[in-house]
């Protein structure tokens, strides 16, 4: 979010919203009008709204008040999940010019800025090849909120205990950010440089998120600890992903949430588990579990004390490898047998 104004609050607290809250809102239908909108307003830029489930609340606590919004939830193409190749990423709109050396032979999951956490949860294709991204979004609020919160909007408030964003680092997720002279594409641990704040800058637009396609041999999994079985925010979260050749583990990834000031990946695991066999990896996950609660730095807050959820974080840790342990081993079972 970009460009909001404070407003003082009124006596008594809060601000009457009916005589003070008066934006000007912009509603584009394509990529295009939106990075029209924003370098029009480049010295004022907009502040950009997805789903609302937090800008809404922000508002309404007088925490900000923006002067103009730009809301993105009804432009084409944004609100899509597909797989596509390399080739029809850079037609994308907005993809005009990208600023980043990027491997031009790859293909990739593109979820759209706009595609909500109910229609990740509905899609065939995630829940074919990424069911964790699945599960992480189902554990965000309630399904009203569901139907309204949108993956740009998680990510880019930039909260460290933020369920999608965790489970998105573990699979190797990157941002496309739009601005009106091109793209640029950011490994999402990039992206976030602090506690609801992003490296993304004014006048950009996140517009996609790029996430592995399906390969042979490939697990994931994801565990949330939290104080109550609905909204509620997490007071650990861990993701993981392994990979294999069918024999060994090739990669690895693990990311905790709500133990830093932003969704923590977990350096170093690749050099532990990387070219054991299926099973040796599984006697050294509880030496990756303990490398990420050392790495972790939580604090004490309502949902917990900081030694109680340093602890945790190593069984957070534990629990989402397992998992992706689990569904690498049901994937090759699955690929050797051919079974579809």
């Amino acid at each position: 979010m970009t460009g909001p104004v404070k407003f003082p609050p009124r006596k008594g607290g809060g601000i009457d919203l009916h005589y003070d809250f008066n934006p000007r809102w912009y509603a584009p239908i394509t990529v295009e009008d939106a990075l029209e909108i924003l370098e029009d307003n480049k010295n004022d830029p907009p502040t950009i709204l997805a789903g609302g489930t937090d800008l809404n609340i922000r508002i309404r606590d007088s925490q900000v008040i923006p002067h103009s919004i730009l809301d993105i939830t009804r432009i084409e193409g944004l609100d899509e999940i597909s797989h596509k190749e390399w080739n029809d990423i850079i037609k994308l709109p907005g993809m005009k010019e990208i600023y980043d050396n990027f491997p031009e032979d790859h293909s990739f999951i593109v979820i759209g800025s706009a595609v909500t956490m109910d229609a990740i949860c509905r899609s065939v294709l995630l829940n074919s090849y990424l069911p964790s991204v699945v599960k992480a979004a189902g554990e965000i609020g309630s399904p009203l909120i569901r139907n309204a919160a949108t993956i740009g909007g998680n990510v880019m408030n930039a909260s460290p205990a933020a369920d999608m964003a965790t489970m998105l680092l573990a699979v190797d997720t990157r941002a496309v950010l739009l601005s009106p002279g091109g793209a640029r594409i950011l490994p999402l641990n990039d992206l976030f440089t602090g506690v609801c704040r992003t490296c993304a800058e004014s006048g950009e637009l996140v517009a996609y998120f790029l996430l592995p396609p399906p390969t042979p041999y490939v697990g994931t999994g994801f565990y949330k600890l939290k104080r109550r079985e609905a909204l509620s925010l997490a007071v650990v979260n861990s993701g993981a992903t392994l990979r294999s050749d069918g024999k060994r583990i090739t990669d690895g990834s693990l990311s905790t949430g709500a133990v830093a000031v932003t969704p923590l990946l977990i350096d170093g695991i690749r050099n532990i588990l990387v070219s054991k066999s299926i099973d040796e990896a599984e006697g050294c996950f509880n030496e990756v579990a303990e490398l990420a609660r050392d790495m972790s730095k939580p604090i004490t807050d309502v949902r917990g004390s900081k030694e109680y959820r340093k602890e945790m974080v190593k069984v957070s840790a534990l629990r989402s490898l397992r998992e992706a342990f689990v569904s690498l081993k049901r994937d090759i079972e699955l690929n050797r047998t051919g079974v579809d």
